[in-house]
């Protein structure tokens, strides 16, 4: 196993590349990467919050680049607090991953990849429920039909 493995099971599309639709889900499957049980898994290590493989010295950097979200939602003129439409921006009061809110004790989400992605995971999910509840609205006020696809990334 090694950081080729752990991306190929979550990481396995590049954020430039997943669907807008999938770009939370994307994210999850990313960050759930990132526990302890899946780095051990793959025989690789979190180092600073980005995951590193000790055998080849490969490092998979955690930061907008590789985020979908970013990738999808962040507004061309990106000034640090201007994340557009994204459902984790949305989802969190529009206030920005990496900016803490009252209820986080100065340690936001994307600040506490140094530590643990947990914190991320756990915003993830209200961030895929957020959005799920805004679709069925959004659906409720469309005349005509769609159909449901699968996500590109994980395969739901």
């Amino acid at each position: 196993m090694s950081l080729a493995t752990w991306k190929a099971e979550f990481y396995p599309v590049t954020a430039s590349k997943v669907k807008k639709k999938d770009a939370v889900a994307a994210s999850l499957l990313k960050w759930t990467g990132m526990t302890k049980k899946n780095l051990a898994k793959h025989s690789v290590e979190f180092s600073g919050g980005d995951v590193f493989d000790p055998t080849t010295g490969e490092v998979f950097y955690n930061y907008s680049e590789t985020c979908a979200l970013c990738a999808k939602y962040a507004t061309p003129n990106y000034n640090n607090d201007d994340c557009g439409k994204c459902p984790l921006f949305l989802s969190r009061g529009e206030v920005p991953c990496f900016v803490a809110t009252g209820s986080e004790r100065m340690l936001s989400p994307f600040a506490a990849r140094m530590t643990s992605p947990l914190p991320m995971i756990s915003a993830l999910k209200k961030a895929a429920k957020w959005e799920e509840k805004n679709k069925k609205k959004a659906v409720g006020k469309k005349t005509t039909s769609t159909t449901k696809s699968g996500c590109s990334v994980c395969s739901r």
